[in-house]
């Protein structure tokens, strides 16, 4: 992860995220947390679910999304909740 420092124009490395690499996965924040969950790898589609926490530059694997593997996903959070729809499987059928 990579973090901009706006004043000074200057970028700090963060800590990676401790699995492999994706595209097109999920990502929202609540209650100044980051969360990452599903997209697609070199391995196929995935399911996992980690969190980030800024303050100590620290991920944490969580339980993974029970729903199916999917990449392409929206998310979305309110004062409780955090949200996952739609996105495409690993045989390109749409979830709506």
């Amino acid at each position: 992860m990579i973090s901009p420092l706006i004043s000074y124009g200057q970028w700090i490395q963060k800590s990676s995220l401790p699995s492999e690499a994706r595209h097109h996965p999920v990502t929202m924040s609540h209650n100044n947390i980051g969360y990452l969950l599903t997209g697609a790898t070199d391995n196929g589609y995935v399911n996992d679910f980690y969190s980030y926490e800024p303050t100590t530059d620290s991920w944490s694997q969580l339980t993974d999304f029970p729903g199916e593997t999917r990449a392409y996903a929206m998310g979305g959070a309110n004062s409780s909740h955090l949200f996952i729809g739609f996105g495409v499987d690993d045989t390109e059928s749409y979830f709506n």
